[in-house]
């Protein structure tokens, strides 16, 4: 789980669905928000029952992405909130496909740094 400091809040959320880039892929949406402020990065992961109507497997897709996002925390810019939106389609998926995915959307939209 990302620590406390690194989730959206609901606040932030909204500022985020009016105020930013929108970047997609198959498998995701991905809105990213960045801000003149200095503080560390955001994420957040919202699945809508869309993507699956059971709480069960929409919670296992946020494990999963949030568990991926931890490992890439250090590599994330400063002062950006990312919210990403997993898209039907990553039902099937492996994990290691998912990872894959996740670090082309975050490289795609610029929310990691360049190393």
């Amino acid at each position: 789980m990302l620590p406390r400091q690194r989730r959206v809040s609901r606040v932030l959320f909204d500022t985020v669905l009016k105020q930013s880039r929108l970047t997609s892929s198959d498998f995701f949406t991905l809105r990213l928000h960045s801000s003149l402020e200095k503080f560390p990065a955001r994420i957040g992961v919202s699945v809508s029952k869309k993507v699956s109507p059971l709480a069960v497997k929409r919670n296992l897709i946020k494990r999963r992405v949030n568990s991926i996002v931890q490992k890439k925390e250090n590599e994330l810019r400063d002062s950006i909130i990312v919210v990403l939106f997993p898209k039907k389609s990553i039902l099937d998926l492996s994990f290691s496909d998912l990872e894959k995915e996740v670090v082309f959307i975050l490289r795609k939209s610029g929310a990691l740094r360049d190393m």
